[in-house]
């Protein structure tokens, strides 16, 4: 059944309308996957990233005649970064699929310098997408800015009569439970997540008492061995005083009413940034006290550095951006060629963790490292969820790591991973019963970890799934550490390129298995772990793994 949520259909459309623009959608795309040109939205969407929008000098002026620090900060860059994080890429997809298909004018709130690119690719551009719709988005922003302006100083205010949190070692942005530690009763059984992982690493920097904050106001309070888990409100709700209140309600105020202006006079960067404008203005006015040692973001898309982090001090060090995964993909030709600009470029985090030297070697090629000099620094696998599950026999093990693939009816596949599970309408069908049917016959215990499950699984592979669970496999839905299975495990299997069977660092009787046989078997990617392609070669590995 269509929802209306995944494609952000205008509150207008009748159900009929947009199952019409649904179908519109899949005739459209399925037209680009035949002709072999999904990665043409991979080369605009770069191209986008690439884009410098330039802030308005009459505002920056002002702004650093109040508060000189904004001086050393690179405004275009950051305007750039900030409307390539908001802007609707793949709404944009959406409405360069329907133009390709009915040459129906891409109408979206677009930036003058968008329109440009997206008309040097031949697609156009309704003249209501700048004149009218983004200057209508810049207020949505400045409208926010308002509210948050509020917010800024009621929370202010009140946190003036709390107790100072002080020395908080980490705090971490956009996490969930699974990203705490556990305590478990089997004494054995370590847990394996995001803020463990963060104390090891930085275990010689921290005190014996650790505390670490977070933005997740639902979670409770926790107390693990030395490390006190809590949520603190983000570091721009702590001005300094009553003086510096006062001093950025005036200001607030000035700022509100001069991007206002700038909105109608086609000036609009000033209100559409004004929301993280505030932040930093709240950062300089900030009681130092509840400012953080470290602050970490982790990457998800996050094109986007926040303006307010360049306002910290010693900001190399303290502002952190960490994978959780490799991020990698099959070796795609066309992607080689128009390069990875729409997964990292115009990248300016000043430290960023990564898992390799090749995932290492490919950020730098992106990183901004002309403005920003950049710390690519190689960790080692990162740990990110985890909870309390705990094998319950000792029987050798086979874990499967699957990649789900969403009907087309709700998700299309615009990406080098995409384009290599689409090539066969079956393929996690294809990877899932090969492997279990070679092994099934063995004494291992054959248990699929799947990514992400939801009700929007291919229903062919659900219900495949469905079947094998019946026949003896055993399902893990659970967000369980990667690390915990791999480690506890006799062989792992995982798709083209997952990163989950790169946590163990036993990579003996460790694979990637290909159903489609269309990776190489040295592509990069694989980062030397044996590539399996097809189920003949399975059935000659089962036979060499003679102690099974």
């Amino acid at each position: 059944m269509f929802k209306r949520k995944h494609y952000n259909l205008s509150p207008f459309d009748t159900k009929k309308t947009a199952r019409n623009k649904m179908r519109s959608y899949r005739r459209g795309y399925l037209l680009y996957k035949k002709k072999n040109k999904i990665f043409i939205f991979r080369k605009i969407k770069g191209e986008l990233n690439q884009t410098i929008i330039y802030f308005d000098k009459f505002f920056f002026n002002i702004l650093c005649l109040f508060y000189k620090e904004f001086k050393k900060i690179n405004f275009d860059l950051v305007i750039s970064q900030y409307t390539f994080q908001k802007s609707r890429i793949k709404r944009i997809y959406l409405d360069m699929i329907l133009y390709s298909l009915k040459k129906k004018k891409i109408f979206q709130p677009l930036t003058k310098e968008y329109c440009k690119i997206l008309k040097k690719n031949q697609y156009e551009v309704s003249n209501f997408s700048y004149y009218f719709l983004w200057p209508l988005f810049c207020l949505l922003f400045w409208g926010y800015g308002n509210l948050l302006f509020l917010k800024i100083l009621i929370k202010s205010f009140f946190n003036l009569f709390k107790k100072n949190i002080k020395n908080i070692d980490h705090y971490f942005f956009s996490i969930s439970e699974n990203n705490l530690p556990f305590k478990s009763n089997d004494k054995s059984r370590k847990s394996y997540d995001l803020i463990s992982w963060f104390n090891n690493y930085y275990q010689k920097e921290l005190n014996i008492k650790k505390n670490i904050s977070h933005d997740n106001k639902v979670l409770p309070k926790k107390v693990v061995g030395d490390t006190e888990i809590f949520f603190s409100d983000e570091p721009w709700f702590y001005l300094g005083g009553f003086i510096k209140l006062l001093i950025f309600f005036f200001s607030g105020v000035f700022f509100s009413l001069v991007s206002l202006i700038l909105i109608f006079i086609n000036k609009p960067t000033p209100s559409f940034l004004f929301p993280e404008i505030l932040k930093s203005i709240s950062v300089i006015l900030s009681d130092k006290n509840n400012i953080s040692k470290k602050y970490l973001f982790h990457y998800s898309e996050t094109y986007y550095r926040p303006l307010w982090t360049y306002l910290i001090k010693n900001d190399d060090k303290n502002i952190i951006c960490y994978f959780y995964s490799t991020y990698d993909a099959p070796t795609n030709k066309k992607t080689n060629e128009i390069g990875h600009f729409y997964e990292f470029g115009n990248i300016t985090w000043p430290t960023i963790l990564v898992w390799d030297e090749t995932q290492k070697k490919k950020l730098l090629k992106y990183a901004r490292t002309d403005i920003i000099n950049t710390n690519v620094i190689n960790t080692g696998p990162i740990w990110f969820t985890d909870t309390k599950f705990t094998f319950k026999n000792n029987k050798k093990k086979i874990v499967i790591f699957d990649m789900t693939v969403h009907r087309i009816s709700v998700h299309y596949g615009f990406y080098d991973v995409a384009e290599y599970t689409d090539d066969l309408d079956n393929f996690n069908c294809l990877f899932l019963n090969d492997i279990f049917s070679t092994f099934k016959s063995t004494n291992l215990e054959i248990i699929l970890k799947r990514k992400r499950p939801s009700k929007y699984l291919k229903t062919n592979y659900r219900s495949l799934v469905k079947r094998l669970s019946n026949e003896g496999l055993k399902i893990i839905d659970d967000p369980v550490s990667a690390y915990y299975l791999t480690e506890n495990s006799e062989i792992v299997f995982s798709t083209p390129f997952t990163s989950a069977n790169l946590m163990t660092k036993r990579f003996e009787n460790n694979y990637y298995y290909d159903p489609a046989c269309k990776i190489l078997k040295n592509d990069i990617a694989a980062r030397g772990i044996s590539i399996i392609s097809g189920k003949q070669e399975l059935h000659e590995l089962k036979n060499k793994l003679i102690w099974i």
